[in-house]
């Protein structure tokens, strides 16, 4: 039941509860499936709901920001539908929070996971391969393999 209302300065809003109640709706359950995904650490599947996130984000914003910019329009409002939009809203806030914690807990494993495979190289990796001081590629556990003769430079040959 969207409603053209009219605000002080004789603006026409257009402003539809039920849409933005739906919207809510429909992000909180997106939401709901990336906390499961985030919960499982299923953490590449969760780019597959972005675009989904960063619409409904945007239009969910655009009805914060007429009710932001027009507070009038809230008495146009029954308090049945102004009850369901709090409790909506409520129910939106605890999974964002919900969503914020286990996103830092993910970001926290992975750099976990990132420091264990940095010290795992440090303590296996002697040095890295490439050419010694007399041209010889060398692995850095004492095998060397002749490719090709020593070069010098600035010598004459």
């Amino acid at each position: 039941m969207g409603r053209n209302l009219n605000t002080s300065t004789n603006d026409v809003i257009y402003f539809n509860p039920s849409e933005m109640i739906a919207t809510t709706r429909k992000l909180s359950k997106l939401l709901t499936t990336e906390i499961a995904l985030l919960k499982d650490m299923k953490i590449a599947k969760i780019h597959e709901l972005y675009e989904d996130k960063i619409e409904l984000t945007a239009i969910l914003e655009s009805y914060k920001e007429i009710l932001s910019n027009n507070p009038g329009v809230l008495n146009a409002i029954s308090k049945r539908t102004l009850d369901e939009m709090r409790t909506e809203a409520a129910r939106f806030e605890a999974l964002i929070e919900e969503d914020r914690k286990l996103i830092f807990r993910a970001n926290e494993v992975h750099k976990l996971i990132m420091d264990a495979l940095r010290k795992s190289l440090e303590k296996n990796v002697v040095m890295s391969s490439g050419y010694n001081n007399k041209g010889v590629i060398s692995s850095g556990y004492g095998m060397s393999t002749y490719i090709a003769p020593p070069v010098s430079v600035n010598k004459n040959i």
